[in-house]
């Protein structure tokens, strides 16, 4: 935010000495004041910034937190064989066409990584989940190994990395709300490859 100060050339000035000086405080006084306006631009800017910010925060409670989905455990999958309705799969197949769904689920990540998946070239989608509260200690989601994979429109908050992929490929993450992940990163790739986020 600028701060302007406007001076008029057209002031007549009066050739008496008492009142220049009077004149002289007056603007000396308005320019103190004015600089203390200008002091406060940036704590009103960031005070609209964190209202921007809490209301977007709002809404995604509103969303995801007092969604109705279903508390479910960590999951933890090690391999095609593990897409079970146990790990949380609702649908789906494996195949390109009828990929597993994962969906609708509510995950504490405080003792365990929200999902885990390992070893897998399966096409399957995790889908409108809100994993949390993993902080220090767990991740929300973790691909190691893993090709074929869309993370859509989930919410993923205070948890230590919010997505972290390891020796993963051809995977998506699109429309997901990931926020507040608090000792990394919010997407972590490493020797990961054609790996898209929208």
């Amino acid at each position: 935010m600028s701060c302007y100060i406007l001076y008029d050339d057209s002031v007549n000035f009066i050739f008496n000495i008492h009142f220049m000086n009077v004149m002289k405080m007056e603007w000396e006084v308005l320019f103190v004041i004015s600089f203390i306006l200008c002091s406060f631009s940036i704590p009103i800017d960031d005070a609209i910034y964190f209202l921007k910010e809490k209301s977007i925060q709002d809404a995604v409670e509103n969303r995801y937190v007092n969604n109705d989905y279903t508390p479910h455990p960590p999951i933890i999958i090690e391999g095609n064989y593990d897409f079970t309705p146990e790990n949380g799969v609702v649908a789906g197949n494996g195949t390109k066409d009828n990929p597993y769904i994962i969906e609708g689920w509510k995950i504490n990540a405080k003792n365990a990584t929200g999902i885990k998946i390992v070893n897998t070239d399966a096409y399957f989608i995790i889908r409108n989940c809100y994993i949390y509260d993993g902080i220090f200690r767990h991740d929300g989601i973790i691909f190691e190994n893993v090709e074929n994979g869309v993370i859509e429109n989930v919410c993923i908050i205070n948890n230590n990395n919010g997505i972290f992929f390891n020796y993963s490929s051809n995977n998506t993450i699109r429309d997901c709300y990931i926020y507040s992940n608090i000792l990394w990163y919010g997407i972590y790739f490493i020797h990961s490859t054609n790996n898209i986020v929208l």
